[in-house]
């Protein structure tokens, strides 16, 4: 009996806990939909089984697919069960969508939110189940924040030039010698660093998940061999931001923006936000995990992998939780569990650990040299400029003596004339 009276006093203190658990922001961050390779026919021509040679089908470079297009629209579906209640109609007050300035995640954003807010051609203006939800971009060269592989030469240098020089990277590529040779004798590509796989993994990848086969195979393709390649790429991309130098370059903008904008919802200055989305790249969500110290190989995200970071307030204390989606052959969602945040990971200790690890100023960060080349070009203006200035001082100085010398001898003329007169 007493038993029984502690279990069903444990199940009404659980389900009070759980009513007053309140959503109050929610930020996801997303791939966008599967697309076509990002070069025209990586591996030229494909060898068919009678013998002939054709070239593989034409298709636009990084655009969307129809499975891209669908599963975008899907994943909308997805957060509209999962915020249904939440966000139950567009509000421009509580939605804002940004994206990367590329055709494929502008995209998928739109077929997100046609998914995520669906309407009948009943309600709409112009007779159509579809309504105009903005989404917002800024030009990729200052997308310090979603773009992540922005150009940067300085983690650009250390990764080229340290990184895929270091012993463990070495090792890998003695590891997979026989690997690296045979792709190189069927692509015809140098692959001569680890970070060249990918070279090879990007087609494939695009083609397999094509499934109306815009793209296709080459003969040498087997599954067992493709398993080898992506296993080989997932690994590599651990050596993309892992180095402490590079993450604050790499995603911790993006971080930090979320974690602002957490804390201005904790602290009323935007009362009316509810969702913020972010329809970027898998190098963008690599970024943001490894900033969050959570990146593994088996996590790359795969096409319309999802991020999502949830505010909720529980007993008057704001907490954060963090889900990942590793595309849509996932049907759940993972929780993520924080190292430097003990579950439920408090709202405070989250805004202390993301807030301040970007750089200030990323662009003076990124380009080192910058500084010193103004103050070099300065210096060589201000030399040229003594230099000129000294020229014409000279040659203002010989002017003036010759007019003086020009005048006494003027006089001495003008008095010897008189004399003789």
């Amino acid at each position: 009996m007493l038993y029984a009276i502690t279990l069903y006093a444990s199940l009404r203190l659980l389900q009070g806990y759980s009513q007053q658990k309140t959503l109050l922001l929610a930020e996801a961050v997303w791939r966008h939909g599967a697309r076509t390779p990002l070069s025209q026919s990586p591996f030229g021509e494909m060898d068919n089984n009678d013998g002939s040679r054709t070239t593989a089908t034409p298709y636009t470079a990084e655009e969307l697919t129809e499975v891209g297009v669908k599963e975008s629209y899907e994943f909308g579906q997805v957060l509209r069960n999962r915020y249904g209640e939440f966000l139950e109609k567009y509000n421009a007050n509580e939605v804002y969508v940004r994206s990367t300035n590329k055709n494929r995640t502008i995209q998928t954003a739109l077929l997100c939110l046609a998914g995520m807010f669906p309407t009948s051609a009943s309600e709409s203006p112009i007779g159509l189940p579809w309504q105009a939800i903005p989404v917002h971009s800024v030009p990729l060269d200052i997308d310090t924040a979603l773009y992540v592989p922005l150009r940067c030469p300085y983690a650009d240098d250390i990764y080229w030039n340290e990184i895929m020089n270091s012993p463990s990277v070495l090792q890998l590529m003695e590891q997979h010698k026989s690997l690296f040779s045979m792709l190189r004798m069927e692509t015809g590509l140098a692959l001569d660093t680890l970070d060249s796989i990918y070279q090879v993994y990007e087609p494939l990848y695009s083609a397999v998940y094509d499934t109306n086969g815009a793209s296709q195979l080459p003969k040498w393709f087997t599954p067992e061999l493709f398993k080898q390649i992506e296993d080989l790429y997932h690994t590599s991309t651990t050596f993309y931001y892992s180095d402490p130098r590079i993450k604050p370059l790499r995603g911790a903008q993006l971080l930090e923006l979320i974690a602002l904008q957490i804390k201005d919802k904790i602290s009323g200055k935007t009362p009316m936000a509810k969702f913020f989305g972010y329809s970027t790249h898998d190098l963008t969500l690599i970024g943001l995990l490894e900033n969050l110290q959570l990146y593994q190989a088996n996590m790359h995200p795969e096409f319309m992998a999802a991020i999502i970071v949830e505010l909720y307030e529980q007993f008057g204390e704001y907490t954060i939780e963090i889900w990942y989606r590793n595309g849509m052959h996932n049907k759940t969602m993972e929780m993520l569990r924080l190292k430097n945040c003990s579950y439920p990971c408090s709202a405070e200790q989250f805004l202390k650990m993301s807030l301040g690890r970007s750089q200030d100023d990323w662009f003076a960060r990124c380009n080192p040299t910058s500084k010193a080349t103004s103050t070099t070009t300065l210096i060589i203006i201000i030399g040229t400029l003594s230099v000129f200035v000294f020229v014409l001082f000279l040659l203002l100085s010989v002017l003036m003596t010759t007019c003086l010398r020009l005048r006494r001898l003027h006089r001495q003329c003008a008095n010897s004339s008189a004399n003789g007169q």
